[in-house]
């Protein structure tokens, strides 16, 4: 009898030690980037340069990360429409979130890749404003990042969102019809995700990034852009015919609107324009989109860069564990049923 439970015993401890020194790191990750340089927005008309075209601007930098439930979050935001005077020096604006219990912690002004890394876990985003035209003199440039990683062996459950979101709001007066609206910049969108998970069943890791540029105002317009990475891409605008516009997609080179999922798998990774992915980041690059025929009156511009990263990790015991600990429940059920045939013969 104490044999048999000796083997029930060494069966049980094999499970358990097999669980434990099973992988040493197990981890879903997700991670975007966006960098946007040189920003710059002229208007021009038939007699010339459109003088004192923008009449008032907000900038708004907001970050937010959760991690297990427990959320951290900075917003900040100033200008001459809304919220404090900007600064007049770099940074302009920024603002930076760490969701508590997470290790390591982004601290402000860093954009670098955490991840993915060993036996890390933690969500943290930032966005800044470094320089604006409007404020430092200097062309505007914004730079922003969303990151989230989830280690750990055996059986977990975690869900992480983090968004970091920078937006330009101007509001500008056309003193002359037919003036020609401008806007040019330099952009180099990052992303990346991966899962090094065994037994994972859910839907492991996301990362995306939006950029989005919408025009409105005065005789009914109303003007999007959303770069897509091809010039002359559907949609490339939305201009409203009645107002007599005509919309240019002069350079479009890199979409900075998309998204990269990764579900179950071991290992396994997808990205776009990462070095991480194996392939090759292609760095700043041109884009440009103009609008012409715009009548006088006051308009409104803004834009608006999100970028976004989501992390789950649901695992299951190995098929290898889930053997041994069913042979060691077996052996005590046997054990049980031993038990009761010897007290029934000793009755």
């Amino acid at each position: 009898m104490r044999f048999q439970k000796s083997l029930v015993s060494i069966g049980i401890a094999g499970a358990l030690a097999l669980g434990m020194s099973s992988h040493a790191y197990a981890g879903v990750y997700a991670g975007s980037r966006l960098d946007i340089q040189g920003l710059n927005i002229s208007f021009t008309a038939p007699g010339g340069i459109e003088p004192g075209a923008v009449t008032g601007y907000t900038f708004v930098s907001a970050a937010n990360a959760t991690l297990n439930g427990a959320s951290g979050n900075q917003n900040s935001e100033c200008g001459t429409v809304a919220g404090p005077a900007c600064s007049n020096v770099a940074p302009v604006l920024q603002a930076t979130a760490n969701a508590p219990g997470g290790a390591p912690v982004r601290s402000a002004g860093d954009f670098t890749f955490f991840g993915p890394g060993v036996n890390q876990t933690y969500s943290n985003s930032a966005s800044q404003i470094g320089d604006a035209t409007l404020s430092t003199g200097n062309p505007t440039n914004a730079t922003q990042i969303s990151e989230v990683e989830i280690a750990g062996t055996g059986t977990g459950n975690s869900d992480t969102k983090v968004t970091s979101t920078t937006a330009f709001n101007f509001v500008f007066t056309v003193g002359t019809d037919n003036a020609t609206f401008d806007i040019s910049f330099f952009a180099n969108p990052n992303l990346f995700s991966s899962v090094n998970t065994p037994g994972l069943i859910s839907d492991a890791a996301q990362s995306s990034v939006s950029v989005s540029f919408n025009l409105s105002g005065s005789h009914n317009t109303q003007v999007s852009w959303a770069p897509n990475g091809a010039v002359g891409g559907v949609p490339v605008s939305d201009c409203d015919s009645s107002a007599g516009l005509t919309c240019t997609e002069v350079s479009d080179t890199q979409s900075l609107n998309l998204t990269r999922i990764l579900g179950p798998g071991n290992p396994n990774s997808n990205g776009y324009s990462d070095t991480r992915t194996g392939g090759v980041d292609a760095g700043l690059t041109y884009f440009e989109f103009k609008v012409e025929g715009l009548l006088a009156g006051t308009y409104s511009l803004g834009l608006t860069a999100t970028t976004a990263a989501e992390a789950q990790q649901i695992t299951v015991p190995e098929p290898g564990i889930v053997s041994l600990m069913g042979i060691g429940l077996i052996g005590m059920g046997y054990v049980g049923r031993r038990k009761s045939m010897e007290s029934a013969l000793s009755a």
